[in-house]
């Protein structure tokens, strides 16, 4: 008979249940930290739509008014979702004389860094 016998307890050691809430907390910190940023994300998804309906009315107006434009800088305003929002556009000659490139910038009132950076074009037919 060998009485030096390893006794093995049901349940789990000391170090087991710390390994196991370490794993947790770690676990519960980056979800945690996920879903704190979601309100962040939502809140700038919106405002990206938005500036892309902005950038595509302006485009649509210079199109719509202008109808083969002259290059330069235009500017305007808009009223959406509550807020004032500015848009500057730049119409550019292309290596097509028959075509303009139109870049637009989208900012909310206020910001100095453009939400949407959104590019169009006009031709002449």
């Amino acid at each position: 008979m060998n009485t030096l016998r390893a006794r093995h307890s049901p349940g789990f050691t000391l170090l087991e249940v710390l390994l196991a809430m370490a794993v947790i907390g770690i676990a519960v910190l980056a979800l945690s930290e996920t879903g704190g940023r979601s309100p962040r994300l939502i809140a700038d998804l919106a405002d990206r739509t938005y500036a892309q309906w902005i950038a595509d009315n302006a485009l649509a107006e210079i199109r719509l008014f202008e109808g083969f434009p002259e290059p330069g800088p235009r500017r305007g305003r808009e009223n959406m979702a509550g807020r004032q929002w500015l848009w500057r556009a730049e119409v550019k000659q292309t290596a097509d004389p028959a075509l303009r490139r139109i870049d637009v910038w989208v900012l909310i009132e206020g910001d100095e860094t453009p939400v949407l950076n959104h590019t169009g074009f006009a031709g002449r037919w």
